[in-house]
């Protein structure tokens, strides 16, 4: 049996904003994926700017800033609250913004905060709802927190993200220790006990590095190295399956990227 390291699970959300805390400065600088699927949802978000309805925006994981900087382009006078449970992350967001009486900025654990009905017209979070454990519990609640006729909207990695070193690790009998990433069409289904409008378009981005290891560098300098479930393979497995995937002529990797739409019904 492959041999496997287990942390407590208690520290699974400590360790995640540990590691994207010691690496805020290679996050901004090396998130280009995370940078484009800002600026695409953005463009997303462009043609609602003027159906919305009056209300405040509130972003939920806005890590450095690459998508508060699109809402603020869209929305220059809206009243926007930014927000991110790592506090390094806000303080490079507010630091590389314009000071703006409209906007505030706030340390919050997005799982945790029950935010007021029928507050906001926006709620948006760009590459974040799969850190929640709860995806579709934690989104009903912001749900519940849009006017009628507001909207939520989302990018997100789906569920056949690193496809490539699921299928590396199944091959040699190893545990994918990798994130477990949203099921979109089971989201969809959850969400939909709300009284909302869903849209939402899949597409898969593949992404090509020199070997494995470039790979879980990257996947490391971006903060998004911890282990699924407080599991890591041992130093020899994690050896072994370098080796086994750099037998192929490049090392590819698959994000499966997913952008939704979530729009509340009018009462």
């Amino acid at each position: 049996m492959p041999a496997t390291r287990i942390e407590p699970m208690k520290s699974r959300k400590e360790n995640i904003v540990r590691n994207f805390s010691n690496h805020v400065q290679t996050y901004h600088r090396e998130a280009e994926l995370q940078m484009e699927v800002a600026k695409r949802l953005g463009a997303a978000l462009d043609p609602w700017k003027e159906t919305l309805p009056e209300g405040p925006i509130l972003e939920l994981g806005a890590g450095t800033g690459f998508f508060t900087q699109e809402v603020r382009k869209l929305f220059p006078t809206r009243a926007l609250e930014v927000t991110d449970i790592c506090r390094e992350m806000i303080s490079l967001n507010q630091s590389g913004s314009d000071p703006s009486p409209d906007v505030s900025y706030k340390v919050m654990d997005a799982e945790v905060w029950t935010p007021d009905a029928n507050r906001y017209s926006l709620v948006c979070a760009s590459f974040v709802i799969q850190w929640f454990e709860n995806p579709a519990r934690t989104l009903m609640h912001y749900i519940r927190a849009l006017k009628p006729g507001g909207l939520m909207l989302l990018s997100f990695p789906g569920s056949d993200t690193f496809r490539e070193w699921k299928k590396q690790a199944v091959e040699l009998g190893l545990p994918y220790t990798g994130h477990q990433f949203p099921d979109t069409e089971q989201l969809v289904i959850q969400l939909s006990e709300s009284p909302v409008q869903i849209d939402f378009h899949e597409e898969a981005r593949v992404l090509s590095y020199r070997n494995p290891i470039q790979f879980f560098r990257h996947i490391k300098s971006v903060g998004a190295g911890t282990p699924q479930k407080g599991t890591s393979l041992s130093a020899t497995d994690f050896r072994l399956l370098c080796r086994h995937w750099g037998r192929e002529k490049a090392t590819e990797v698959t994000w499966h990227l997913v952008f939704m739409a979530i729009k509340r019904d009018f009462e």
